[in-house]
C-alpha cells in the first residue's frame, strides 16, 4: 500500500509541474506534456502494483483484512484514474493552444 501511495504522490507531483508549465510562452519545448506523460507513466506503474497486491490478498484468510485492503486499493486506483484524466486534459489544452 505504501508503494501505491508513493506512486500516487509522484503522479500528483508531475501534474503540478505540468500546470506550472502550461503558460504558452514557457512551454516551447513541450514541458507540460512531458510532465503529463510522466504522470501517466507513474500511474500505469501503480496499476501493476495494484494487481500484484490484489493477488497477494488471495493468500489472506481474514475477511476483514481482505475487505479493508481491497477498499483502500480501490480508492487509490480511483485517485490514480483521476490523475490520468487530468494529464489527458493537460494534453488537450496544449493541443487546443497550437
Amino acid at each position: 500500500m505504501a508503494e501505491m501511495a508513493v506512486l500516487l504522490s509522484e503522479g500528483v507531483g508531475h501534474i503540478r509541474v505540468a500546470f506550472d508549465r502550461l503558460d504558452g510562452r514557457r512551454d516551447r519545448h513541450g514541458l507540460a506534456t512531458d510532465a503529463a506523460d510522466a504522470a501517466v507513466k507513474s500511474q500505469r506503474q501503480l496499476e501493476r502494483v495494484y494487481r500484484r497486491a490484489m493477488g497477494d490478498l488471495l493468500e489472506v484468510s481474514d475477511i476483514r483484512i481482505v475487505i479493508g485492503c481491497r477498499e483502500l486499493y480501490r480508492r487509490m486506483t480511483a485517485m490514480s484514474d483521476d490523475v490520468v484524466s487530468v494529464a489527458d486534459r493537460v494534453w488537450y489544452s496544449r493541443v487546443e493552444e497550437t
